[in-house]
C-alpha cells in the first residue's frame, strides 16, 4: 500500500522538513503518481496518527492527505477488519474513481513499516527535528493502540 524510495530522501529549507518519494499503491495503480515528492515525514506523522484514530474508534472517517497537491485517500470504517478507501482531491472536491475496500491489517502494516524505514534513514545521518521527533511519538502512540487487538 504505502511505497517509499529512500534514494532521493533530502531536508529542505532550515534542515527542519524531510522531503522523499512516498506514494499509495492502491491494487498496482500508484496515487496519487509513482515517486511522488512530498514531505515525507510529516506525511507519515499524519498518517499514523489518522489511522490510530481509526483503531481506537476516535473516528469513522479520516483522510490521509498529501502536501504537495490537492491529493488525499479518505478512508471509512466499513467492517471491524476492512476500510473503505477512496481517493479523493481537494481541487475537485469530489472523489476521485477507484474507490475499494482493503484490509485494516495491511494498510497498518505498510504504514509502519514505512514509518520505521524512514525514521532508521534520518537517524543514520544523525537528522534531527520537531517532525523527525513527532513522527516517532505518534509512531509509539500507535503501536500503544495495536497492542490490545
Amino acid at each position: 500500500m504505502v511505497e517509499i524510495d529512500l534514494t532521493r530522501l533530502g531536508r529542505s529549507g532550515l534542515g527542519e522538513d524531510v522531503t522523499g518519494e512516498i506514494w499509495l499503491d492502491l491494487d498496482g495503480e500508484p496515487f496519487p503518481d509513482a515517486h511522488w515528492d512530498d514531505f515525507i515525514v510529516t506525511l507519515l506523522g499524519w498518517w499514523t496518527n489518522d489511522i490510530r484514530a481509526l483503531v481506537a474508534d476516535d473516528a469513522a472517517v479520516v483522510t490521509l492527505e498529501f502536501m504537495e497537491g490537492p491529493y488525499g485517500l479518505m478512508l471509512e470504517v466499513t467492517a471491524p477488519n476492512t476500510w473503505r478507501a477512496t481517493p479523493t482531491s481537494r481541487a475537485s472536491r469530489e472523489p476521485l474513481p477507484g474507490s475499494r475496500l482493503i484490509e485494516v491489517a495491511e494498510l497498518v502494516d505498510s504504514v509502519v513499516r514505512a514509518a520505521d524505514a524512514v525514521l532508521v534513514a534520518c537517524r543514520l545521518p544523525g537528522w534531527e527535528s520537531r517532525e523527525i521527533s513527532d513522527l516517532e511519538r505518534r509512531l509509539r502512540e500507535l503501536r500503544a493502540e495495536l497492542r490490545p487487538m
